[in-house]
């Protein structure tokens, strides 16, 4: 532990007790009764700060489990920022992970630190800061050319446009920020994350950039690396919704289902209209038999969103598995999909040129993600079997690698 490491000691809450329970049993060395302890002060009032961190510091200090620790150092820092304890003791803990990188872009904005802090922090760290970022930027006229490549999805135009702008403006943020951006969607996701990592160098505080950072990790399955990135970027910016569903996508991926679906109710208490949050809750609904909170989470999300094809697949999903729901209903449902997605393209369909012939063999083609796995496995079998042979060739067709 650093000399600037220390427990907070507790105070008149009705805890306060037990609080002072685990302190003392931390300071006399044990440490089983002082995590016991820690843990039920945390079980009667999950949101203490206090009891957060001194849990977070004997598990990043006695007991050697930093990772472990984060969680906690971070709620203790999302509840109050302005402690300069909370601050020191996750950066501690991010430099004990080796998160060499993410401890130089939290230090900048930590409050309140004094220079003895600070010594002890960036003395364990490895030579090898960046270089403080130029004052030439990009011309507002420049930045909104980027901003329209994007929204209108010319990714490749909008990659050599900010490929041009890296070379004028080496130490723009923003020209980083914006080639990470331009790289993700075509697939570069190696590249998006070296773009996007330079882009939080240089802007330590810019939420939306530790953000793309943290997507970048998850699409590219470092999951571990999107969860703290996450976590950093709603301790930066709490009031973040994006950031929050973002990271309950992360929880989700790691197992970690409780903590997801609190991020994805978290976002909607932000954003209130936010669909893409709803329709990520609704599949925690779903995984746990939840049908009626699944339905009701994506009906919220179509109506913040009526184009949001997604949600309205996954509605169709899930009402199949109302023990209540009637072939009607659940066919009114799909009708109602066909009018939104289906018809409007009706236009655009084409005459089949081929020719009709009697006696020509039909071919039909069969598409699902997944003919093993799937849900359609189990009905698609009669479904082949009622095909008459003898006029119909049958093609399915998988997004299966083997």
């Amino acid at each position: 532990m650093t000399d600037t490491t220390r427990l907070l000691h507790a105070d008149a809450t009705p805890l306060a007790g037990l609080l002072a329970q685990a302190i003392e049993a931390h300071r006399a060395l044990d440490f089983e009764g002082a995590e016991a302890a820690y843990r039920a002060v945390l079980q009667d009032e999950p949101e203490h700060a206090d009891a957060h961190h001194n849990l977070g510091v004997l598990l990043a200090v006695q007991l050697l489990r930093p990772q472990d620790a984060l969680p906690h150092f971070e709620f203790a820092l999302n509840a109050d920022a302005e402690r300069s304890q909370f601050w020191f003791s996750y950066i501690d803990g991010l430099v004990r992970c080796q998160h060499f990188d993410l401890a130089r872009q939290v230090l900048p904005l930590a409050q309140g630190l004094s220079v003895a802090m600070v010594n002890a922090l960036t003395e364990r760290m490895p030579a090898g800061l960046v270089e403080p970022a130029m004052s030439q930027e990009p011309t507002q006229a420049e930045k909104q050319a980027l901003v329209d490549h994007f929204r209108h999805k010319h990714y490749e135009q909008g990659e050599a446009h900010a490929r041009a702008m890296v070379q004028r403006y080496p130490n723009s943020g923003f020209a980083w920020k914006a080639l990470g951006t331009m790289l993700q969607p075509q697939g570069k996701k190696e590249e998006a994350l070296q773009a996007k990592q330079r882009a939080v160098d240089l802007l330590p505080g810019d939420a939306e950039g530790l953000c793309n950072l943290g997507r970048a990790y998850f699409e590219l399955g470092r999951i571990a690396e999107s969860i703290a990135v996450f976590r950093t970027t709603v301790a930066v910016q709490p009031d973040y919704a994006e950031a929050f569903n973002n990271l309950g996508l992360a929880f989700n991926a790691d197992g970690q289902i409780h903590e997801a679906h609190r991020c994805f109710e978290r976002a909607i208490a932000l954003q209130p209209d936010f669909a893409e949050a709803y329709n990520n809750l609704s599949g925690i609904f779903n995984a746990h038999g939840l049908i009626d909170e699944a339905i009701h989470a994506l009906e919220h999300a179509i109506a913040a969103q009526p184009d949001h094809r997604v949600a309205f697949d996954n509605l169709l999903f899930v009402a199949n598995y109302h023990p209540d729901a009637s072939a009607e209903a659940i066919y009114a449902r799909y009708r109602e999909f066909d009018r939104r997605f289906g018809q409007p393209h009706r236009a655009d369909w084409t005459p089949h040129s081929n020719p009709q012939g009697a006696g020509r063999r039909l071919k039909v083609g069969y598409v699902s993600p997944d003919f093993k796995g799937h849900a359609c496995s189990f009905f698609m079998e009669p479904l082949l079997a009622g095909h008459d042979k003898r006029m119909v060739d049958v093609y399915a067709y998988a997004e299966l690698s083997h």
